[in-house]
């Protein structure tokens, strides 16, 4: 039998693999101008700690929490990446 455990990157909780993000982000390197791959996982409940993934409230459809969800991933996306040590320079 073969166990897998998923971590978190960001909380370093143990969770399910169904309760796991993997963000994945291509990044260009300056000093060599190669690209290098960096993954992270992010579990939901980090998600919801940070107020990018919302629960349904009633009242509510499906597409306006997806939509809603979609809008503060994006607003937040930066300070994510610098909660999970993935450091960008201009």
């Amino acid at each position: 039998m073969i166990t897998k455990t998923f971590i978190c990157d960001k909380c370093g909780k143990s969770v399910g693999e169904t309760d796991l993000i993997n963000l994945k982000i291509n990044a260009k390197l300056v000093t060599s101008r190669s690209q290098q791959l960096v993954e992270k996982d992010i579990c939901k409940e980090c998600l919801k700690t940070k107020g990018i993934l919302t629960e349904r409230k009633e009242g509510t459809s499906s597409e306006d929490l997806m939509v809603n969800n979609a809008k503060t991933f994006r607003d937040k996306f930066i300070e994510l990446l610098n909660d999970l040590e993935v450091v960008f320079e201009e």
